[in-house]
């Protein structure tokens, strides 16, 4: 099926389970925008998980993001370029509208989104992922308080403290205990993850991980990736700013460069064609 002529709502070709590297490394995502600022170093004990959860999220010592933030940063560059090739794609003058290049280029980005969001899904013990982390703070309901918030702000000036409590009290606080993390926030994103991102799960699992017999009742569509990408930054969002008290104004990148120069300049030769 000709990429330009998909609408997108419509189901996906037929996409093999090909292997592919991820398209962003680490290195690459770390320079689409840049860090937030630093927590202070930990004071006293009993931060593990807190500590911990912001590594995924702000990454250790010496790293510009953590894992979780690369992989939320990738997926949405990822959406910049390929909304443009679909304009592309859409012309018609275009030479040659029926080669395989733009399957190739589907599966690309198909089965690397695809991957993305499952990754972020995960909820095994092994696992880093939003998932994960989810999970653990419902069964670690003590692990994030207000004075963990507190004590990840740079500033300790009074007006910046107040500021710091009124954000807890009105984004995160419990009303059982105001100093300790509403428990209905991370067990309601982490439904709203499952049921979400439910079809892109069961996707990968039985069309691209794995050939599964059953298959599936009905394939996902183009809205169905651009819908679980917006709900994995809207639950990035909230947890970075909890555990690092930083923000990122927006996960799709601004580009410092032309990213589509390699596509300004033939990449062959035209095919000579044969005298008869």
């Amino acid at each position: 099926m000709r990429l330009g002529v998909v609408e997108p709502s419509a189901p996906w070709p037929t996409i093999r389970a090909v292997n592919i590297a991820e398209i962003a490394s680490e290195t690459w995502a770390a320079k689409l925008l840049p860090p937030p600022l630093r927590r202070r170093a930990a004071k006293g004990a009993g931060r593990g998980k807190y500590d911990k959860w912001g590594r995924w999220l702000n990454g250790a010592e010496g790293e510009t993001n953590g894992k979780i933030t690369n992989e939320v940063i990738a997926m949405h560059a990822r959406r910049v370029p390929w909304r443009e090739i679909t304009q592309l794609a859409a012309n018609d003058s275009l030479p040659a509208p029926g080669s395989y290049w733009w399957e190739w280029v589907v599966d690309c980005y198909v089965v690397t989104q695809s991957i993305a969001i499952r990754r972020q899904l995960d909820q095994q013990a092994n696992a880093i992922s939003l998932g994960r982390m989810l999970r653990e703070m419902i069964e670690h309901p003590g692990a994030v308080t207000r004075e963990l918030w507190l004590s990840s702000w740079e500033s300790e000036a009074e007006h910046d403290v107040r500021r710091a409590n009124r954000q807890w009290d009105e984004k995160f606080a419990s009303a059982a205990d105001p100093d300790s993390l509403n428990p209905e926030l991370p067990a309601n994103d982490l439904r709203a993850l499952e049921v979400g991102a439910r079809q892109m799960r069961e996707y990968v699992n039985r069309h691209v991980a794995h050939m599964d017999r059953r298959g599936s009742k009905s394939l996902p569509t183009y809205n169905d990736i651009d819908a679980a990408i917006d709900l994995i930054g809207m639950i990035f969002h909230r947890y970075h700013g909890l555990l690092t008290a930083s923000s990122y104004t927006q996960l799709e990148p601004a580009w410092q460069d032309d990213w589509a120069a390699p596509l300004r300049t033939a990449w062959l030769p035209p095919v000579e064609r044969r005298r008869r």
